[in-house]
C-alpha cells in the first residue's frame, strides 16, 4: 500500500512497523506471508529527517506471464518518492537461464532509486537444478527404468541416468513382449538369476543412487514359490534391497503384453511370502489393486503398494492418499482446484518445448463419472493432440466441467 493509494486492489497489505526485522529469518518469514502475490509494500520509520520510505517486494516476476505486470509495477515504483527498494529474492522460477536473470535484474536495477537485491532459493540454488537434471523439483523423485542384459551396458546407462538427475535406477524384469524377449531382457531374465545379479552388481558399482528391480512372481516354466524365493535371494545377494513385484506370472508364449496384465491369475499371497522370508528387504506389491482400502490391507504385510492402471484411469483415486497413509489434514480441494494448482507447471513445461499432449493425456480420466467428464476428455483428446496446442486448450476443457 503506497501512501495515499493502492498499487492494485488485490495487492498485499502494509506490514506493521513492529514486524520488520532485517537480518535473520524473522523478516523472511513475515515477507513470505505478506508477499504471496507479486506486489510491493512501503514501510515508514523514523530517520534523520523524520521519515525513511522504502519498498519491499519478492517472488516477482515468478512466472513468465507475470513479466508485464512486473514491468508496470516497476514504473509505478519509479515514479514514487521512496528512498530505496528491497527485492527479497526469487526473481524467477523454472525454466532457469542466465539470460532471463540478467533481463529481470536489468529491469529491477533500472530504477532511479537505490536497489538492494537478496537472492532467494531459486536464484541461488534450486532453480539451476532443472537445467542440470532437466526435472522440475515438483517431479522428483523420478526413477529411470532400464531394460537390458549386459552388465557393462547397464552400468553405463545407469551412470547416464544418475548424471541426468534421476533418483533411482530400476531394472525391468517384468515385460513379457516378444520384442523385449528378442533383445534378451524383461521378464525372460527371470530364467537367468545369475545374469540379473551380475547386472545389478555392475549398476550398483557405477552409481550412488538406489538400484531396484521390478519383476513378476514367475514365468511359465519357472513359476513356483521356491523358484521365486531363490530368484529374490540371488538378486538380493548382489545388493538389491528393493523389489517391486507384480503378483502375476508372465506367460512368455501365447499372450500379448495386455493379456499378460489380465489373464494370469493374481497371487498376492506369494508376494506377501517374499516379505515374510526376507523381512529386511523392501517389498512393494503391484497388480490388481483397485482401491485405497485394498492398498491399506496389503500394507499390513508389505512395505509399499504400487498402483498402475487404477490410478491412471481414475487419478481422483489418489486425492485421499496423503490423509489416509501419511497423516495429513483431510483433502478439501476439488478436481478443478488441483488442475489450477497444476497450471504454472504446465506453463513452464510448454515454454521448455514439451507438447501439451504429453501432459494432458495423463489426466483424461480426472473427471471420470462427473458431469461434463466426457466432454472434458473429448476436448483434450481432440484439441490437445495438435502440435500447436497451448494452455488455452486445457483452460477451455476446464470450463466444460466448471
Amino acid at each position: 500500500k503506497w501512501p495515499g493509494r493502492e498499487v492494485s486492489p488485490d495487492g498485499p497489505p502494509s506490514l506493521p512497523k513492529a514486524m520488520i526485522r532485517f537480518g535473520g529469518t524473522s523478516a523472511t518469514g513475515v515477507l513470505a506471508v505478506s508477499l504471496i502475490l507479486p506486489g510491493c509494500t512501503v514501510i515508514e520509520e523514523g530517520g534523520q529527517d523524520g521519515k525513511i520510505v522504502f519498498g519491499i517486494l519478492g517472488d516477482a516476476p515468478y512466472y513468465w506471464w507475470e513479466e508485464q505486470r512486473f514491468d508496470h509495477l516497476m514504473e509505478v515504483i519509479d515514479r514514487d518518492s521512496i528512498d530505496f527498494l528491497v527485492h527479497v529474492g526469487d526473481i524467477f522460477s523454472h525454466p532457469c537461464s542466465a539470460e532471463m536473470m540478467r533481463e529481470r535484474l536489468g529491469t529491477l536495477l533500472s530504477q532511479r532509486h537505490p536497489v538492494v537485491f537478496t537472492p532467494g532459493d531459486n536464484d541461488w540454488t534450486d532453480c539451476w537444478g532443472r537445467e542440470e537434471g532437466r526435472f522440475s523439483p515438483l517431479e522428483q523423485p523420478v526413477a529411470l527404468q532400464l531394460g537390458g542384459s549386459d552388465p557393462g551396458d547397464l552400468a553405463r546407462a545407469a551412470l547416464l541416468g544418475e548424471q541426468a538427475g534421476y533418483r533411482e535406477i530400476n531394472l525391468n524384469l517384468g515385460c513379457p513382449s516378444g520384442r523385449v524377449q528378442g533383445g534378451n531382457f524383461g521378464a525372460c531374465l527371470m530364467n537367468e538369476p545369475a545374469r540379473v545379479a551380475a547386472c545389478v552388481s555392475a549398476m550398483r558399482s557405477a552409481v550412488q543412487i538406489p538400484v531396484t528391480v521390478k519383476c513378476r512372481i514367475g514365468i511359465d516354466g519357472r513359476d513356483s514359490e521356491a523358484e521365486l524365493l531363490d530368484f529374490i535371494e540371488t538378486i538380493a545377494a548382489a545388493g538389491c534391497r528393493t523389489f517391486v513385484i507384480h503378483a502375476r506370472i508372465a506367460i512368455l508364449k501365447g499372450l500379448t503384453p495386455k493379456q499378460n496384465r489380465e489373464v494370469p491369475p493374481l497371487n498376492h499371497a506369494r508376494v506377501l511370502r517374499v516379505k515374510q522370508v526376507f523381512p529386511a528387504l523392501e517389498t512393494i506389491i503391484n497388480g490388481g489393486i483397485t482401491s485405497l482400502g485394498q492398498a491399506a490391507e496389503l500394507l499390513r504385510s508389505v512395505d509399499g503398494v504400487m498402483l498402475g492402471r487404477a490410478a491412471y484411469g481414475d487419478p481422483w483415486l489418489l486425492h485421499e492418499v496423503d490423509e489416509r497413509f501419511f497423516g495429513e489434514a483431510p483433502a478439501t480441494k476439488t478436481r478443478l482446484d488441483y488442475l489450477e494448482g497444476f497450471l504454472p507447471y504446465i506453463g513452464e513445461e510448454l515454454r521448455q518445448g514439451t507438447p501439451l499432449r504429453h501432459i494432458t493425456r495423463h489426466m483424461l480420466g480426472l473427471f471420470k463419472g462427473q458431469p461434463g467428464g466426457k466432454r472434458f476428455r473429448r476436448h483434450l483428446s481432440t484439441h490437445g493432440n495438435r502440435s500447436d496446442a497451448s494452455l488455452e486448450v486445457l483452460l477451455d476443457a476446464m470450463a466444460l466441467v466448471a
